[in-house]
């Protein structure tokens, strides 16, 4: 089993590989200001925090890319955002990120992908 919060942490380190050079902001568990990205360090600070938490306490997180770094109080062009708390199976958690990422593989039973 894994743990359900460990999860987002994987799939944003998958997020940030893709949008690196856009991303500038993060917000901090039970934070109210964002704090600046600066490299992949906030990926590290992230799953710390999710092995660190009890099971059963949610674990929230955001990231954000603000066109020139300037943070506005309108939409960004490349966000992200995840909830999650308690306990899943790791295949059920990767069966559900690839179906997302690649809507044309349908996973069954977490057990067996493949392509429509």
């Amino acid at each position: 089993m894994i743990e359900r919060r460990k999860a987002p942490v994987g799939i944003a380190r998958e997020y940030h590989s893709y949008f690196a050079e856009e991303l500038t902001h993060y917000l901090k568990v039970d934070a109210s200001r964002l704090s600046r990205i600066d490299g992949d360090a906030y990926l590290d600070y992230y799953a710390g925090k999710a092995a660190y938490l009890k099971p059963d306490e949610p674990f929230d997180a955001s990231i954000f890319g603000y066109p020139n770094g300037a943070v506005v109080d309108e939409p960004v062009p490349v966000s992200m955002s995840f909830s999650a708390a308690g306990a899943a199976s790791a295949r059920a958690a990767w069966a559900l990120l690839l179906e997302r990422l690649f809507p044309g593989i349908v996973c069954r039973g977490a057990r067996l992908c493949a392509s429509r």
